[in-house]
């Protein structure tokens, strides 16, 4: 059997969310040796040895670090997180699942037993043709927590000053950013400090821009 490592934090629904994972693994799954250990025995120790697998819920409170040790380590590791649909954590909530990886970025066939349950509450909209859509051009930069997990910490700095070679600037003036309104700040080990408050007073909806 394989040894699949599930770390706990000091989150209690993110710790909720593990418990459900591990449950799963193992009354699904006779190849998995799962064990649940706090965060902190890998911060103070690193993985035990002989691990095959981790699993962690978010990037914040050491997961983060872990998940760069993984890689560094060739470990795999399910990464869990915010659905793409019904996004949070009130009330009945939807989280996905990566494998080795962040975010799931490629399209492949399943069933719709999972859609069908929440495709009336969702409204999809039509794919817009150029013509139908808003001049202006988005950019939504990372979070302070996703550029340190990403080691970018100039990624929007970057982007601007690619654009402002590449384009003129009636294109420049096309651009508009649009930051996250609670920004998580993180120390270098991935330890949330609190949340930068972005002023949207004055910003215009994401429909409208």
């Amino acid at each position: 059997m394989k040894n699949l490592i599930a770390y706990t934090t000091q989150n209690l629904t993110s710790n909720q969310i593990i418990d459900m994972f591990v449950k799963g693994v193992s009354k699904n799954s006779n190849k998995w040796n799962v064990k649940k250990l706090d965060i902190n025995e890998f911060l103070r120790f690193g993985f035990p040895k002989n691990t095959d697998a981790i699993v962690v819920h978010g990037i914040l409170r050491g997961t983060g670090l872990a998940v760069k040790e993984a890689i560094k380590n060739r470990i795999d590791y399910f990464y869990i997180d915010h659905a793409y649909f019904d996004a949070g954590y009130k009330g009945e909530f939807w989280n996905r699942v990566s494998k080795n990886r962040h975010t799931m970025n490629y399209v492949r066939e399943v069933n719709d037993i999972r859609w069908d349950t929440i495709k009336n509450n969702i409204k999809i909209e039509p794919w817009k043709k150029n013509r139908n859509r808003g001049k202006n051009i988005l950019i939504i930069p990372p979070t302070h927590a996703i550029q340190w997990f990403f080691n970018d910490k100039e990624w929007y700095k970057n982007v601007i000053l690619y654009l402002s070679k590449q384009f003129d600037d009636k294109f420049m003036n096309r651009v508009k950013v649009r930051k996250k309104p609670n920004d998580p700040v993180v120390d270098n080990y991935g330890n949330l400090l609190g949340f930068k408050k972005i002023k949207t007073e004055n910003q215009s909806s994401l429909e409208e821009d």
